[in-house]
């Protein structure tokens, strides 16, 4: 026999042994799936049943049966959700129950105990038959070969021998492929998965999950996690499967309601949005920068709405925010808040019928609370203000009310209103002309300086219930914004992106910026790209050159760069090109202009052509797949099947910071790149 049949044979009984072990299995799902569906049917109709006993007595019931009736029907609402919860991971169990199997002998003592690792756990009478990817015991099989291997429980480390390890595919509780490996991951699934086309919303990856993908995911003890990923390295993802593994080991303590997302935009947040549910987690709360100004400064000052550099011709305005997103400035900001508290407040004798505190006294107890905010100063000593008075006076004084003093001290405030401050933080650096203030409304770059300092003029509310941030693409935020977040968010946090890919011209910060802000944060860095072909990779990196950047040994067509002597021409190519995508298996296609304002006037040229086509804009909240037209902005963090780079001409990209651009557009293409413009085509693309 030879070795090609004796491993078709060993194949034919590995796959005879586990449909044999997966009909066992579904065979319990299905009878678990009935008795799901049936309490869930039982529990809908006890609530109709009494709903409607309710409406037929309810003149004749008291409001203590009213009350009693309220608790019985919260209570089988409530169960109807926990079953209905059930019923569905159940019936997603059924359908793909398992992607891997280990074979673990503790301490080297053989025969080894099989473990099934799947999405979700399961057990029957405690015996648990599918273990959830996230459970100790599940480690193993994204951390070692076959060999040597352990474990860390909450308790203790257990060691042993992985002696087998197994890999499938499973869909419609059919086994479409299984593979016998020694590797952490097979080559073979991982290549199988990347060469998909790409979802409408972002996927899982824990079938694929590579080992130091994992020791990021896993991290229990950082209090802060900082995450430098090359494009396509799947750092996103990593810090979304991180989040649905701290839910599950820490169940206790953190629920979805205490996590945040700070996403760059509502399209991202979408495209994002199923990642954590898919993995049996609730949905986690999401939020951007601009939101957290709207609910903070409500009531407090005006602002005008973020702007994208790229889009802005005002040299003043550029200047401006070159300067306020610049680590000086917040130092700046720093040395300002010390000297606060004396440019905002002079006291002065209090009188109140006839006794006096006198303004010494009043500003030396103003003074003691130095670790508070300049109008919880205020408020404090307005009690004090009254002891005082106590004290001086007689028994037939009388004395003044705590809002009475609290309005008497406000009065003796120099600095009185939001603009009024911001304003004396200009004139106090000697830069007045560095504010842009039209009738008491700011511009978006100064929001968060003018957080920074009301902080320490009102106080910002600390967001206490989050007890887990998620900071996405790191590198477009200022070392303000990263400031007043430490500041409402004295929780953990996972802090991602590339400055490889920064977006931000005005932005000067790097890395090494960062890691200062969080001193106590543990660094991380992704350097292997999975998402582009090496084609792909490799032409992206000619564009702009990132030493250190590994990619995978997959391989597709070759990028090329289409030059037209007019739009005309080179919009029939896009048009051309969209018909081929049209009658292709892929299921996105990108045309990716470099601004947003160039991404508008496209899609207004080519939508009466193209209307399936959809603009992504700065004002979208969705991701469908399908033709999208967007700026490099809209792009970042996405990915499409195809990618059409739009409008690069040797005018357009110039710079070293356009060719970043440039670099960030192809690095959305998952197998297919072409690059279009007017002309020849950029120097460095010959």
């Amino acid at each position: 026999m030879s070795q090609k049949d004796r491993n078709e044979e060993l194949n034919a009984e590995i796959l005879a042994e586990e449909e044999a072990h997966l009909s066992g299995i579904e065979t319990i799902l299905l009878a678990r799936l009935t008795e799901a569906r049936d309490r869930v049917r039982k529990l809908t109709e006890e609530y109709d049943e009494l709903i409607e006993t309710r409406k037929n007595s309810y003149y004749d019931m008291d409001s203590r049966e009213h009350l009693a009736m309220d608790k019985i029907l919260n209570g089988l609402d409530d169960s109807i959700v926990m079953g209905d919860k059930d019923r569905i991971r159940i019936e997603k169990l059924s359908d793909s129950p398992y992607f891997a199997r280990i074979d673990f002998a503790e301490n080297g003592k053989l025969p080894a105990v099989p473990w099934y690792i799947g999405r979700f756990g399961f057990e029957v009478d405690h015996d648990p038959l599918i273990l959830d990817w996230r459970a100790p015991l599940s480690s193993m099989f994204y951390d070692y070969d076959t060999g040597p291997a352990g474990f860390d429980a909450p308790e203790e480390r257990f060691i042993g021998i992985m002696t087998g390890k197994r890999q499938f595919q499973i869909r419609g509780g059919k086994i479409r492929y299984v593979v016998d490996t020694s590797q952490t991951v097979s080559d073979e699934i991982l290549q199988e998965e990347l060469s998909k086309t790409s979802d409408e919303k972002m996927k899982t990856i824990i079938a694929t999950i590579q080992r130091e993908q994992n020791a990021i995911i896993r991290n229990e003890k950082a209090q802060t996690m900082i995450i430098q990923g090359v494009a396509g390295s799947g750092k996103t993802s990593v810090a979304l499967h991180r989040i649905a593994f701290l839910l599950y080991r820490f169940r206790n303590s953190i629920k979805a309601e205490n996590v945040l997302i700070i996403s760059p935009s509502k399209v991202f947040s979408d495209y994002i949005s199923g990642v954590i549910p898919e993995l049996g987690e609730e949905p986690v709360l999401e939020t951007g920068f601009y939101d957290i100004a709207v609910d903070t400064l409500d009531n407090v000052i005006d602002f005008e709405d973020e702007r994208d550099p790229l889009d802005v011709d005002d040299e003043g305005w550029l200047a401006r925010a070159e300067f306020k997103n610049s680590a000086a400035f917040l130092e700046l900001l720093k040395d300002y808040v010390k000297v606060l508290p004396e440019r905002a407040f002079a006291a002065k004798d209090y009188t109140y019928d006839h006794k006096t505190v006198p303004g010494e006294w009043i500003m030396e107890q103003y003074r003691f609370y130095q670790n508070d905010p300049v109008l919880t100063r205020l408020e404090t000593i307005a009690d004090e203000v009254i002891e005082e008075m106590h004290y001086r006076g007689s028994p037939w004084t009388r004395f003044p009310k705590t809002g009475t003093v609290q309005n008497a001290l406000r009065g003796m405030l120099i600095l009185r209103t939001p603009a009024a401050l911001y304003r004396d933080f200009f004139k106090y650096i000697g830069r007045p002309h560095m504010l842009h203030m039209e009738k008491n409304r700011i511009e978006w770059n100064d929001v968060f300086p003018f957080l920074y300092l009301w902080n320490a003029y009102r106080g910002l509310t600390k967001q206490l219930q989050i007890k887990h941030i998620v900071v996405d693409e790191m590198q477009d935020y200022s070392p303000v914004q990263y400031e007043v977040l430490r500041i409402m968010y004295p929780c953990h946090k996972t802090i991602l992106g590339d400055f490889g890919q920064a977006m931000n011209p005005v932005h000067t910060t790097g890395l090494e910026g960062l890691l200062e802000t969080f001193p106590e944060a543990e660094f991380m860095e992704m350097k292997k790209s999975f998402r582009s072909t090496e084609e792909i990779m490799d032409f992206a990196c000619r564009i702009a050159s990132r030493p250190g950047l590994e990619t995978l040994d997959r391989h597709g067509e070759k990028p090329y760069f289409a030059g037209f002597d007019s739009q005309a021409g080179e919009e029939e190519f896009v048009l051309r090109e969209a018909e081929s995508f049209r009658n292709s298996d892929y299921s996105s296609l990108g045309i990716i202009l470099k601004t947003n304002a160039d991404a508008k006037a496209f899609y207004e040229r080519i939508r009466d052509r193209l209307p399936e086509a959809s603009l992504l804009s700065p004002e979208s909240k969705e991701y469908k797949s399908g033709i999208s037209v967007c700026s490099v902005r809209m792009a970042k963090g996405m990915e499409f099947d195809e990618v059409i780079a739009s409008g690069v001409t040797r005018d357009a990209y110039v710079t070293d910071f356009d060719r970043d651009l440039l670099y960030i557009a192809c690095t959305r293409a998952m197998h297919k790149l072409a690059l279009t413009g007017i002309g020849e085509a950029p120097e460095f693309l010959q």
